[in-house]
């Protein structure tokens, strides 16, 4: 497989993409549940286990749910829909949800509320090191490809977790979730996840017209699709300026590490999270 180049993400709701996106996978618990039902019309299990079930060309282990209205969160993507059903991604050590291989994988979405008020954790994503055809060996990337969220914040709308993979074939699961030392139930309702095979870096912000584009090779950045006149800064996660570029010109960074780029365009600041293996 070819080798983890970045990861970006941002757990945030992003505005919609003005250009079509092509899915390996486009799961929604909510309007998919006419695959995992038990009877009901439209089937709409409620706290039902399931061991390794294979819906369409995934497997999910974990309790799927028709949960109350307090766990009801909209689609912070789509305000006129409703989350209702949830898949349940919990820290027990057989949860997990296994795709096949995929070819070029392009990004990762996860839609989530987590219950708990007062702690957070990370979403674990793993890859098959296993020979196509074998058992699969589940192996961490290097360095680990944990997604942080934090403590439920009381908002009426679903948690975004967007995550940049830019994969050649490989196979992937969501992995058990990790959290924090703290009390409370330790899961996360999951509503929807797709994982896309072509389609832009970013959403479109404030309606601009260009996709902003980062593109890392060995260490060195450039960004594309910005306004011509951009400035990009880096900075560390402890929030000291490490370094700024201008459009035509790359970054070097010096170390791996997880880094934050903020873009000023006219009129316009976006800032990104960016893994540099």
């Amino acid at each position: 497989m070819k080798k983890l180049l970045f990861i970006l993400f941002a757990i945030l709701a992003l505005p919609a993409l003005t250009s079509a996106t092509e899915y390996w996978a486009d799961i929604n618990f909510t309007r998919d549940s006419v695959f995992w039902g038990q009877g009901t019309t439209p089937p709409q299990p409620n706290n039902q286990n399931y061991s390794d079930r294979v819906f369409g060309d995934y497997t999910i282990n974990g309790y799927f749910g028709r949960f109350n209205a307090a766990t009801r969160k909209l689609n912070s993507e789509n305000l006129s829909e409703n989350f209702i059903m949830s898949w349940r991604l919990s820290t027990n050590a057989a949860n997990q949800l296994v795709f096949p291989r995929y070819d070029n994988i392009s990004r990762l979405k996860i839609h989530f509320y987590n219950v708990n008020t007062t702690i957070g954790g990370k979403i674990r994503l793993q890859y098959n090191s296993a020979a196509e055809g074998e058992t699969a060996v589940w192996t961490d990337f290097s360095p680990a490809l944990e997604l942080p969220f934090t403590a439920d914040n009381g908002s009426t709308s679903s948690t975004v977790i967007d995550t940049l993979l830019n994969l050649g074939a490989t196979q992937l699961r969501i992995a058990p979730a990790v959290y924090g030392t703290g009390t409370g139930n330790k899961w996360l309702q999951v509503y929807a996840i797709t994982i896309s095979k072509t389609g832009p870096v970013s959403g479109i912000i404030d309606n601009e017209i260009d996709d902003i584009q980062l593109n890392l090779a060995d260490k060195s950045l450039n960004i594309t699709g910005a306004n011509s006149n951009f400035k990009a800064s880096i900075y560390n996660l402890a929030g000291a300026r490490v370094g700024c570029f201008s459009s035509g010109e790359n970054f070097i960074f010096s170390n791996s590490g997880v880094y934050m780029v903020k873009i000023e365009t006219s009129g316009r600041t976006i800032t990104k999270k960016l893994l540099v293996l």
